[in-house]
């Protein structure tokens, strides 16, 4: 199941300036998201459930020197 809203995560986005982007990333594809992530400053994760997905999402934050954030 995918659970993705662009158009909220892009609003919210504006709301702090250029320097703030949504993008729609498959978590459960470690390769595609290290990609996806690399040369961003942080990286902060509201995917849940929390338990399934926090670690690996972390992994490819330390892989790729990204800050980590998640609720």
């Amino acid at each position: 199941q995918i659970d993705e809203n662009l158009k909220e995560a892009d609003r919210l986005g504006e709301q702090f300036g250029k320097k703030v982007s949504s993008h729609f990333i498959n978590i459960t594809d470690q390769q595609s998201l290290y990609e996806a992530i690399l040369g961003f400053d942080i990286l902060v994760n509201t995917v849940g459930p929390f338990y399934l997905y926090a670690a690996q999402v972390l992994k490819a934050c330390i892989k790729a020197s990204v800050h980590y954030v998640d609720v």
